[in-house]
């Protein structure tokens, strides 16, 4: 869960902003239920916020806008509508203050459509739970806030995972010259199915396990059960540690 929680509750009744006089609606629409999980218990924790609801469908959203006028905190990856297009529509309706939360891979040139469009926001997934909180009062009042420091923080963690795989990859050319393929290693190979490889390839990308069942056109629960599987095969206890041995082992290409 990326919004932290623990720096709110410490400061719970402290006024956000002075100007926040009427209770803010919130709606979200985000496609990670643990995501909206902590955006719901974050704004709910404060008596300046209410969330009017929670929805992923273009119809409901639009209703919901329609009906409230809330603040929007919109998940920028929406793959069950064009986000674009519904933060046209919410602006058509009359919301005005649009939170992106920007896709992994985002660019300017994503920035720039959804400013043309009609966002007031563009924030990181990992930002904090009192600058969030900040950041909704601010637009409730109209306030304008997109920024492109989103893509510097994106670019700078892409740019360490790069180096996590070249790290792995110069460790398993190492490995491959000690061990030239050991014969634990050849028969741990030789039991892993082509989905677990799927899988271990998505999961290297950075993916979630929803994205990566998404991704593969297979439900989120064969994702989780493969991944246990592959702990058991693998001896670890953790998506990061069968990656790096995948790829270490060449299973899979970084």
């Amino acid at each position: 869960m990326a919004i932290a929680l623990a720096d709110v509750q410490l400061q719970r009744s402290s006024p956000l902003k002075e100007d926040c006089k009427v209770k803010i609606g919130v709606l979200i629409v985000h496609e990670c239920p643990l995501f909206r999980v902590g955006l719901h218990s974050l704004l709910e924790q404060h008596s300046d916020f209410h969330v009017v609801g929670e929805s992923t469908h273009l119809e409901d959203v639009l209703v919901l806008a329609r009906e409230k006028r809330p603040v929007v905190l919109l998940d920028g990856g929406l793959t069950s509508t064009d986000p674009l297009d519904l933060v046209q529509q919410l602006r058509q309706v009359g919301v005005q203050g649009i939170m992106v939360f920007a896709p992994p891979a985002a660019d300017e040139e994503t920035l720039f459509h959804f400013l043309r469009y009609g966002a007031t926001a563009y924030e990181d997934h990992y930002i904090c739970g009192e600058e969030l909180l900040e950041k909704v009062c601010r637009m409730s009042l109209g306030e304008y806030l997109v920024t492109s420091d989103v893509l510097f923080a994106q670019a700078a963690r892409r740019e360490r995972l790069a180096r996590i795989r070249q790290d792995a990859s110069r460790d398993a050319c190492l490995e491959r010259k000690r061990t030239q393929d050991s014969p634990c290693s050849v028969s741990v190979s030789a039991s892993l199915l082509s989905e677990e490889r799927a899988i271990l390839e998505e999961i290297a990308k950075g993916r979630t396990n929803a994205q990566v069942a998404q991704a593969l056109r297979i439900n989120p629960h064969t994702v989780k059960n493969r991944l246990g599987s592959l702990f058991r095969k693998l001896n670890v206890c953790d998506r990061t540690t069968a990656v790096v041995m995948a790829m270490r082992e060449h299973w899979i290409t970084p």
